[in-house]
């Protein structure tokens, strides 16, 4: 991360531009504030911490994280894919609907791992400009729902 440039400031002041007035900025803004007060030498370390921060928000406390460079595994694609998921012990993989065009699904189920795809139909919440857009940030979800932001995921009652 080049901490000679302002990008920090420029993300933070554009997030308090876009959501100073969502019901629930004064609940992240301390977060937010954290995370872009930050000085990572590697953006890696920013997103990896970033995005179990906001899991954690989301009520995903019980999952274990791991860096794909600490398994020491090689391979170029599916195959690296593979051999991932083999290393963490995993027999199912979720993915985003895009893979389909370049993810080797038999390779996966040669090495005893089921492929689904993931598909993104929230239900509709009230954000700031509507109509409706559901290709936003989860910090849109969060900072418009709170708490119940989980509902909207997993479509909980």
């Amino acid at each position: 991360i080049d901490h000679s440039r302002p990008w920090a400031r420029k993300h933070r002041a554009a997030l308090h531009h876009g959501y100073s007035k969502a019901p629930y900025y004064g609940r992240y803004e301390p977060l937010l504030e954290e995370f872009y007060s930050r000085t990572d030498d590697l953006l890696a370390d920013f997103d990896i911490a970033l995005t179990v921060a906001l899991a954690g928000e989301l009520g995903i406390v019980d999952t274990r994280y791991v860096r794909s460079s600490s398994l020491g595994v090689r391979g170029a694609k599916t195959e690296r894919l593979a051999r991932i998921l083999t290393e963490v012990g995993a027999t199912h993989y979720i993915t985003g609907p895009s893979a389909r065009n370049y993810l080797d699904e038999e390779m996966l189920h040669r090495e005893g791992v089921t492929v689904e795809y993931m598909t993104y139909e929230y239900q509709e919440y009230s954000q700031l400009h509507p109509p409706f857009d559901p290709n936003v940030s989860i910090l849109d979800l969060l900072l418009m729902t709170g708490i119940t932001a989980p509902r909207y995921i997993w479509d909980l009652p």
